[in-house]
C-alpha cells in the first residue's frame, strides 16, 4: 500500500511527491496533469497496483511536455524526435504513444516538414544536390524520399545554383593564376555539394580575363625579398612555390631569367 505524505509544487509544472511504502519513506517526481487528473493529497493512500499505472501513465505526461519543449525551437522528424525521445528512461510503449500523439496533433508531420526544408534550401541555400541530401539525411529523412525528391530537380536549376555561387567566389579572387583560380573554385563547389560535371562545364566556360604574366612578375617582385634567386636552393624553392600556384614551369623559368 502507499501512503502519500506530501505534494509540493516545482518550477515547469512539476510536483514533488513524497510517500511511504513498507514504512519507508520515498519521493518521485510527478507531471501536474497527473497530480491534477487524479486528485492527488496527502495522507490519501493507493494500492501499489494503482501506483505503478500512475507512474506509466506519468511518464507518458512527461515525455510528452519534453517534446512539446524541444518542438518549440526547431521542427522535427519522425525519426528525429524518436532519437531525441530514446535518451530518456521511458519505455517503448510510452515512446509509441507520445509520437503516435504528437502525429495527430500535427506537431509532427514528415511530408509538411519535407516540403518546408527543401523550398527554403532551394530559395536560399547555395548548396548542390549532395549537400542537400547530407543535410535532409541528417534531419530524420528516409533516404529513398530524399533521392526521389532530388530526381526532379533538373540539371539547370542546379548549373544556376552553381554558376551564382561561382560569381560570388569569384568577387574576392584577384591576382592569381587562371589554374589556381580554377582549382579553387572546382575544390569550393565541390564542398558546397555541386558534381564534378556541373562543376567541370561551368568552369570550362569561364572567361579569365587577367594579364597572367603581368600577375607573376608582380609575385615574383614580391617573393624576391624572402628568396635570393642567386642561391639554386632559394630559388628552386620559389619556382615550387609559384609552381603551386598554378604558375607553369616555362612561365617562371622565362621571368627568372
Amino acid at each position: 500500500m502507499i501512503k502519500f505524505l506530501n505534494i509540493t509544487p516545482l518550477p515547469k509544472g512539476l510536483f514533488r511527491v513524497e510517500y511511504l511504502q513498507n514504512k519507508a519513506k520515498q519521493e518521485i517526481i510527478f507531471h501536474q496533469e497527473t497530480v491534477f487528473k487524479h486528485r492527488l493529497n496527502k495522507e490519501e493512500t493507493m494500492s501499489l497496483k494503482d501506483f505503478n499505472k500512475l507512474q506509466n501513465e506519468d511518464a507518458i505526461h512527461q515525455t510528452y511536455a519534453y517534446a512539446i519543449h524541444k518542438l518549440a525551437y526547431k521542427n522535427y522528424t519522425e525519426q528525429s524526435m524518436r532519437k531525441t525521445l530514446k535518451t530518456l528512461s521511458i519505455s517503448s510503449a510510452t515512446l509509441n504513444q507520445v509520437l503516435d500523439t504528437l502525429k495527430e496533433q500535427h506537431y509532427i508531420n514528415d511530408s509538411k516538414y519535407f516540403e518546408q526544408i527543401v523550398n527554403e534550401m532551394l530559395e536560399y541555400d547555395t548548396k548542390g544536390p549532395h549537400a542537400m541530401k547530407q543535410k535532409l539525411l541528417k534531419e530524420g529523412f528516409q533516404e529513398h524520399l530524399i533521392e526521389d525528391y532530388l530526381a526532379t530537380i533538373s540539371d539547370k536549376l542546379w548549373e544556376e545554383k552553381c554558376q551564382h555561387y561561382i560569381t560570388a567566389l569569384l568577387k574576392a579572387r584577384k591576382n592569381e593564376s587562371k589554374q589556381a583560380r580554377n582549382q579553387y573554385l572546382k575544390t569550393k563547389c565541390y564542398q558546397q555539394g555541386f558534381s564534378l560535371d556541373i562543376i567541370n562545364k561551368l568552369i570550362d566556360d569561364l572567361r579569365y580575363d587577367n594579364d597572367e604574366d603581368a600577375i607573376l612578375k608582380e609575385k615574383i617582385a614580391k617573393y624576391v625579398r624572402r628568396y635570393n634567386i642567386n642561391d639554386a636552393k632559394e630559388k628552386h624553392r620559389l619556382i615550387q612555390k609559384l609552381l603551386r600556384e598554378g604558375f607553369t614551369y616555362h612561365q617562371i623559368k622565362n621571368h627568372l631569367k
